[in-house]
């Protein structure tokens, strides 16, 4: 096989190897000139994306692409029906990472719980009274509310229930009943009656819209609550969420995605001390990523070779056909 594949963003090198042992070569976006970029586009066959997707310019720009792969699962920042339109096929790596940013998830949730971030300030200043303010929260016994059902929820819920005996359910409108009993997990009726008795709340869901916590969702935690998404920054309303931090409605924020990214290091979000932070890694450890990379690779290859793999609902199939390069 050869052909060309567009890396927009650096994924491990191990998927690298998958693509070139397979005769591919590899055009890594960050590295090229604008004029090498616009060659590059030109002459992609493939294309392996992160968070900065495939916006509609750019996908009018590549005649010869026939294959775009998600490094993760999030495709909401690819223009889907130009793609459908132009016979470029789809691909998503879902549940590569799954555990990585289940993790991740709890990282964030345990520092806001047991304030990780006001301590280790306090011990660097001397101020080792600071234990005696203030305690901290057990998450045993926690009821922890989760907007979707997809790998990542399921594996929050694993380490909820088994792990730290937190009470979960769940608010999904595509999840098996069946599925969410054996796994411990109570199906909510709406989101509505999952915000109002959640103590914290995990975001698993996809944006479609306007965001889904905004001021009258929030309003609907009990107080004390914490908020915790690893999915999109867009199913948040961030001044809706720093209203609600200053009035003391909730108790703590931890975000590893915001909109837009990155996050303004001058702006309201980042200055909130009720806002725990990181930089969209929840999915970037080193066993995830090299995962995450080897199925986008093999993803894409499978695709060029006429084998639908991992396509997303709704995605073009047959890819488009384009003459050999000459």
């Amino acid at each position: 096989m050869s052909g060309l594949c567009l890396i927009r963003q650096p994924i491990h090198p191990a998927g690298l190897a998958l693509l070139r042992a397979a005769g591919m070569r590899i055009a890594e976006e960050w590295r090229l000139t604008p004029e090498a970029l616009a060659a590059a586009m030109a002459e992609a066959e493939a294309a392996i994306l992160r968070d900065r997707g495939l916006p509609a310019a750019m996908l009018a720009s590549m005649p010869r692409l026939r294959v775009a792969v998600v490094h993760g699962a999030g495709v909401d920042r690819i223009a889907l029906p130009l793609a459908r339109e132009l016979g470029v096929a789809i691909a998503a790596t879902p549940g590569e990472n799954a555990i990585s940013v289940a993790e991740q998830a709890f990282a964030l949730l345990l520092a806001l719980a047991r304030r990780v971030p006001e301590g280790d300030r306090a011990v660097r200043e001397g101020r080792w009274d600071w234990r005696d303010g203030p305690a901290g929260r057990e998450l045993r016994g926690l009821r922890l509310g989760l907007v979707g059902w997809g790998e990542v929820a399921r594996q929050v819920a694993r380490i909820a229930g088994a792990g730290f005996g937190m009470q979960v359910a769940a608010f999904t409108r595509h999840g098996d009943p069946a599925e969410l009993a054996a796994a411990g997990v109570a199906q909510a009726p709406d989101l509505d009656a999952l915000l109002a008795a959640s103590d914290v709340v995990s975001l698993h869901a996809r944006p479609a819209g306007a965001p889904l916590i905004d001021a009258r969702a929030l309003a609907l935690l009990p107080p004390g609550a914490l908020l915790i998404n690893t999915a999109r920054g867009a199913l948040v309303d961030e001044a809706a969420l720093l209203a609600a931090l200053d009035e003391g409605r909730l108790a703590g924020a931890g975000l590893d995605v915001c909109d837009p990214e990155p996050a303004e290091p001058d702006g309201p979000l980042v200055a909130h001390p009720g806002v725990l932070l990181s930089p969209h890694v929840g999915g970037m450890t080193e066993a995830a990523r090299i995962r995450t990379a080897e199925a986008a690779a093999r993803r894409a290859l499978a695709i060029l070779a006429g084998r639908p793999d991992g396509l997303i609902a709704g995605s073009a199939w047959p890819p488009r056909q384009v003459e050999a390069a000459g």
